[in-house]
């Protein structure tokens, strides 16, 4: 038998790039979780973190070289990112120097709610930049810096700004109880929705057919009442591109959420 006719091994390197998307899909994409980049992160949505490093991701990305690089963009590409409000907070510096931070394209941000406006809400007026009067008033009660107009920096806001090829994007407002206080809406819940929607022109595929529809939902259908139960609840936005692969990421999270355990602890509004 001549030697040349002795079948060769298959590699890996050998199949199709789109079969070897597949593999990779199958190995690195996490189905029912957002990863943490975050090394401070240790819960995401009630349930220990997920690392980028999880199950055998590590092994694939250093077998060579072109494996790592084609890995890794399906890694990052293709899961969805936590990021969070809720100390310890995360920040630019969180994402900034992640290498492959230019090919995420989808992400979570949990923008907490729970800070407790009572104790100065006597003292101040709603009046031009309410917010600089809140600092001046009572410094540290209000967590975030502002400027001289008035407006907050939100280190959400600031994370999205460098990531600049989203496609999807769930902001998570949570909070403690299921009553919205007037103030955490307006001193942060509105103030974080203006400047998103503001920096949406940044992503051309995220396209809102009405772009105050966000406020007419919070007015209309967010609940302000106190209740007794849940002793927890979530508000999300979700805006994404006409994609089908992101309509069906955003179809399993409607799936997700409509089940009777969690229907009543989560209010989520479609804005794409």
């Amino acid at each position: 038998m001549n030697m040349n006719d002795i079948p060769r091994p298959l590699s890996f390197l050998s199949l199709p790039p789109e079969t070897r998307n597949s593999i990779y899909e199958l190995a690195l994409i996490s189905q029912h979780q957002p990863l943490a980049i975050c090394a401070h992160i240790t819960v995401v949505n009630n349930e220990p973190a997920k690392r980028p490093s999880f199950a055998g991701s590590i092994a694939l990305l250093r077998a060579n070289q072109q494996i790592h690089w084609e890995a890794s963009k399906i890694l990052y590409s293709k899961n969805t990112f936590y990021f969070t409000d809720i100390d310890p907070k995360c920040s630019t510096n969180c994402i900034w120097s992640c290498r492959y931070r230019l090919w995420i394209e989808r992400v979570q941000f949990d923008q907490w709610l729970a800070y407790d406006f009572r104790m100065f809400n006597q003292r101040i007026t709603r009046q031009n930049a309410v917010l600089v009067q809140i600092q001046n008033a009572l410094p540290g009660i209000y967590p975030y810096q502002v400027d001289h107009n008035g407006v907050p920096s939100f280190p959400g806001i600031e994370i999205l700004k460098i990531l600049p090829n989203l496609r999807y994007i769930d902001i998570l407002f949570s909070r403690r109880f299921s009553a919205l206080d007037p103030d955490q809406k307006d001193y942060v819940l509105i103030p974080f929705m203006t400047q998103l929607i503001r920096w949406l022109r940044r992503y051309p595929r995220i396209v809102l057919s009405n772009r105050t529809e966000w406020l007419q939902l919070i007015n209309r259908h967010i609940p302000l009442h106190i209740t007794i139960v849940p002793p927890t609840r979530e508000i999300h936005f979700l805006l994404w591109d006409s994609s089908p692969e992101i309509r069906r990421l955003v179809e399993q999270f409607a799936d997700s959420v409509e089940t009777p355990r969690k229907r009543h602890n989560i209010n989520y509004y479609r804005l794409s």
